[in-house]
């Protein structure tokens, strides 16, 4: 079998990504403490979508160089194409696309939602959108026998168990 199936995947992806959230923690303390003060909703807007982006980011960067993120590698999993390789670059972007898209709709939505009645119901539809998405895609690995989740599909790509001493191969 190409992959692990199942919950044991999905609850090892899970963790992976909190993980690598960790990485931006100080960030997103940073944002949480500071939503009351003196900051303008434009600073702050920034930082959130800084903090979001930048985690996409390194998880598209690190998927297309390493083949893993930090997290991922800490529980000895790997992402490769369909080809058993590390995914290129466009695959690594296709994969986080959804989600980058979602979460800048939610920042934006979040901040500038506080406005007025239409913008406060674009703030929520926004994050209805998100929340779906990731239920959608912890239903799809939940019913593929593959554990692949909706991104996964989206990117072409697969999550497995890194055999130790055989990184997934990308030639550049």
């Amino acid at each position: 079998s190409r992959t692990m199936s199942g919950l044991k995947l999905l609850l090892k992806r899970a963790l992976a990504f909190a993980i690598d959230a960790l990485l931006f923690l100080p960030v997103w303390i940073f944002e949480i403490f500071t939503r009351g003060e003196r900051w303008s909703v434009f600073v702050m807007a920034s930082v959130s979508l800084l903090s979001w982006g930048g985690i996409w980011g390194y998880r598209m960067v690190s998927h297309t160089l390493f083949g893993t993120t930090v997290g991922k590698w800490i529980l000895g999993l790997s992402v490769v194409g369909l080809d058993s390789r590390r995914p290129a670059f466009g695959q690594s972007t296709l994969r986080e696309l959804p989600f980058l898209v979602l979460a800048v709709s939610f920042v934006l939505a979040y901040y500038l939602g506080h406005s007025d009645e239409t913008t406060a119901f674009h703030a929520m539809v926004a994050k209805i959108s998100f929340y779906l998405f990731v239920l959608l895609d912890i239903v799809t690995s939940l019913l593929r026998g593959d554990g692949r989740t909706l991104h996964d599909l989206i990117g072409k790509t697969y999550v497995v168990e890194r055999q130790e001493g055989k990184p997934a191969n990308r030639k550049c």
